[in-house]
């Protein structure tokens, strides 16, 4: 009899508890679970987002990057190419490599300088380097050099002799090259126009730009002036 009554009152506190459980006004009892599924779901694809953003970000950067790597890659071949057409044309191949402080472009190093001197004082620096002012012979070249330039550089033409004779430093006349880059005005005025206002004695040395602007063209300027400059050189052959 004691083991029935035992029973009996093991199954009302089941129910008992059954219908407690049942009839609770607690939410948290039944949705902490749930809401805690949806937290952490909501939270992932944030971060899924967060993550495409940042890697369409770095793909935009990379393709921008290897665009301007492979412009300026195809720059320097077409020079590259350019300087062994020359060198085919004499008979000769050039190897070798530039001085400390020299860019290596084609056969030809290059200095761009970082101090600034008049058109004179650059062309005996740059022979005291073993080199000369810049001679530009190719539109290639002309681009090669601007790419590594900021601002005006002296390159070496003038027409200091003879008035509107342009020649190089050694001793070419302009014309020979078939190649000229003088900058021409919106106005309609052009490159060498020997100003005198600043200097009496008129514009006779040529540099690359015109202050900080148009650094592709020529312009002509007063030789005292102080500027940048670049040199060339061959290169040192093995």
């Amino acid at each position: 009899m004691e083991n029935v009554y035992a029973n009996v009152d093991l199954e009302l506190s089941q129910i008992s508890a059954k219908k407690r459980y049942q009839g609770s006004t607690d939410p948290s009892e039944h949705t902490s679970m749930p809401l805690r599924r949806m937290d952490s779901a909501c939270l992932a694809r944030t971060l899924m987002g967060l993550l495409l953003s940042a890697l369409v970000a770095v793909c935009i950067l990379a393709i921008l990057y290897f665009n301007n790597v492979n412009s300026f890659k195809t720059l320097h071949e077409q020079y590259d190419k350019l300087l062994m057409k020359e060198d085919n044309a004499t008979g000769c191949k050039k190897y070798g490599f530039c001085e400390e402080g020299w860019k290596s472009l084609g056969v030809k190093c290059y200095y761009f300088s970082t101090v600034k001197l008049n058109w004179t004082q650059s062309q005996d620096h740059c022979v005291e380097k073993g080199g000369y002012l810049v001679i530009i012979t190719s539109q290639t070249e002309q681009d090669v050099i601007s790419t590594h330039i900021w601002e005006n550089h002296w390159i070496g033409l003038n027409d200091m002799q003879t008035e509107g004779i342009w020649m190089w430093v050694n001793n070419e006349p302009l014309n020979a090259t078939g190649v000229t880059f003088w900058h021409h005005h919106v106005t309609g005025q052009y490159e060498p126009d020997d100003w005198k206002i600043e200097d009496p004695s008129g514009e006779d040395c040529a540099s690359l730009g015109n202050g900080i602007s148009y650094i592709n063209n020529w312009f002509d300027a007063s030789c005292r002036k102080l500027k940048q400059f670049v040199c060339e050189k061959e290169n040192i052959s093995f």
